[in-house]
């Protein structure tokens, strides 16, 4: 007789899951079509990003801190070409682009790709107006690029492994969530302040659904890290957990 018992999967530093695996493959434009990935603006170096989150064919884009978010519909031209079509979001963008009575359409092409982040170049068309941008993405956070002077990033005491414990234990203790019969990623965004305490934890994805509201609590209650730094002084620092949700059919 087949039980179905629950199986509660993290990742620290690289997402390892069937669907956001861009991470764990070798460079290649054919490898981008789903996965996490980190903006960061060519103007001066603020404590702005944007995550990128593509699975099939939507891509949902989310402006950290704020969390403000846009979806896209994708569709892939070839491997290294794509357009994004805008189906709607929340907040400032959203009601700029709400307000238009035309799709905004935007055409992308990936000019490099490496093992760390890739280039594309962008022509956007809404109404009769086009514009063109190029940037960067990356397949990892890249925390130092949000700060100006030396930065050192906040950790948890005990470094990654001991973050990975804290998350293994706690996630051991929802093994009930199994009984909803559910998969899947919550990618939950939170701030270190100056003190070492968590604050501003939200969910980026699965929202409205228990592994939303488990892997919100679990970062809620972490212990307090070690504070970042900036020139020596101590500043915020902003973090994304994946928290993954698996069940397995077990004999």
């Amino acid at each position: 007789m087949k039980m179905r018992t629950a199986l509660l999967v993290f990742s620290i530093c690289v997402i390892k899951i069937d669907l956001l695996d861009a991470q764990t493959k070798t460079a290649g434009c054919q490898n981008l079509q789903s996965g996490i990935f980190y903006n960061y603006p060519k103007r001066e170096v603020n404590s702005s990003y944007s995550i990128f989150i593509r699975q099939g064919n939507i891509q949902k884009e989310v402006a950290m801190p704020a969390g403000d978010t846009s979806v896209w519909e994708v569709k892939w031209k070839n491997d290294c070409n794509y357009s994004l079509t805008y189906l709607y979001g929340e907040g400032p963008f959203a009601t700029i682009a709400n307000g238009y009575k035309n799709k905004i359409i935007v055409d992308v092409k990936i000019t490099e790709s490496t093992d760390d982040y890739y280039t594309f170049e962008t022509t956007a068309s809404k109404k009769n107006h086009s514009s063109a941008i190029s940037d960067t993405i990356w397949l990892k956070q890249q925390p130092s690029k949000l700060h100006q002077g030396n930065f050192k990033d906040a950790s948890f005491p005990g470094g990654d492994e001991a973050w990975a414990q804290y998350l293994s234990d706690n996630l051991a203790t929802y093994k009930k969530l199994g009984k909803s019969k559910k998969e899947g990623t919550c990618l939950v965004a939170f701030t270190v302040d100056v003190d070492g305490s968590v604050s501003n934890v939200k969910a980026l994805t699965m929202r409205g659904s228990k592994i939303e509201k488990y892997s919100v609590e679990i970062i809620k209650n972490s212990p307090k890290w070690i504070p970042g730094t900036i020139d020596g002084q101590l500043g915020k620092v902003y973090k994304i957990q994946p928290v993954t949700f698996v069940i397995d059919d077990q004999e």
